[in-house]
């Protein structure tokens, strides 16, 4: 068995590089950053990163015409997937002044509205116990991401700023209030006195800290906060922005950004890292803190044929130390990577 591993292991990662270096010195491959940084467009919001190109998806919807998640074998409501369904949807209809878009977000926001779903003191958009929250999460039971509710908000607000219906307004607050407090008392953030930090999944055995998914949330916070100036919101923005800037170095190791600070060393895929530039830039453009744009530049500059063979070694070997290894699992990983 082990000598079947090496094997593999071998002859995957000469395959690797071949198909690296030919894709990165024939195909000139690059990485472009998707921050929207005109945010006005037709008099309407534009949200801060053009999801358009979502649209070339194939998606199978269900008899209300909602994007459905497959995973294993089965279709799932998954809120952030149906959020940005909705959003790549709003702006075609912003650009193009598409009507059937204009109907297809503000349904996904029907949808928004009908399923924030009371939990104690807060109202969350629920995801299905049997979609693992995170790979190195032991959840079985419904849970909830701060990912989605910030987002989730962000789509709301633009449907209640196109429509004026208050419905719209009303729900994008409802869904941000679980964000401000912490996972104890039922809510979706990591809350200490110099740490406030938005999980994307439930923390499982400790917090993951998924950088994308708090900036994402972040972002849901800010739309609020320019609304209503909501006072505990915008103490709460105050304090990421401080977690953030005083944490951020953590998210570097030297020639990637990682994905999240649990487990260790959890690199970012060449998507993720793309996506950190574009996200720092934006909180640079909305909070003019240098060091944002500093690690943007940083990151952006990591973009080299020979740190992308560093990335994908060194993924592949946490995934052996992390005894992720397989076959199947190896051909997963390569179609993840170079796709």
């Amino acid at each position: 068995m082990k000598k079947k591993l090496i094997l593999i292991a071998l002859i995957s990662i000469l395959a690797l590089l071949v198909i690296i270096i030919l894709k990165e010195l024939i195909l000139n491959y690059s990485y472009k950053s998707i921050t929207n940084m005109s945010l006005e467009k037709n008099g309407l919001i534009d949200y801060y990163f053009d999801l358009r190109y979502k649209l070339k998806r194939k998606y199978i919807l269900d008899n209300n015409d909602i994007a459905l998640y497959y995973e294993n074998g089965k279709y799932y409501y998954h809120p952030v997937y149906i959020i940005q369904y909705g959003i790549a949807h709003y702006q075609n209809y912003l650009y193009n002044r598409e009507i059937k878009s204009r109907k297809i977000y503000l349904n996904v926001c029907e949808w928004l509205v009908r399923n924030l779903k009371r939990h104690g003191d807060f109202y969350y958009w629920e995801y299905d116990g049997d979609l693992k929250p995170y790979r190195y999460s032991k959840y079985n039971h419904i849970w909830f991401s701060a990912m989605a509710q910030g987002q989730g908000a962000s789509l709301l607000i633009r449907a209640y700023l196109d429509t004026l219906d208050p419905k719209y307004f009303e729900a994008a607050k409802r869904a941000i209030k679980g964000v401000l407090y912490d996972v104890s008392e039922g809510g979706v953030s990591i809350i200490r006195e110099y740490f406030v930090f938005p999980q994307e999944f439930p923390p499982g055995d400790k917090p993951s800290n998924v950088l994308n998914g708090a900036i994402t949330c972040f972002l849901g916070l800010y739309d609020i906060y320019v609304l209503t100036k909501d006072e505990n919101v915008g103490k709460y923005i105050e304090m990421f922005l401080f977690t953030l800037q005083d944490n951020i170095y953590k998210f570097d190791n030297g020639f990637w950004s990682l994905y999240a600070l649990y487990p260790d060393c959890m690199l970012a895929s060449p998507y993720y890292h793309n996506r950190h530039i574009a996200q720092l830039e934006c909180l640079y453009y909305l909070t003019k803190i240098e060091i944002f744009k500093s690690f943007s530049d940083k990151w952006r500059g990591y973009i080299k044929w020979n740190n992308k063979i560093k990335y994908l070694l060194t993924d592949y070997l946490m995934k052996v130390k992390r005894k992720e290894v397989s076959i199947k699992s190896v051909l997963k990983w390569l179609k993840g990577t170079l796709l």
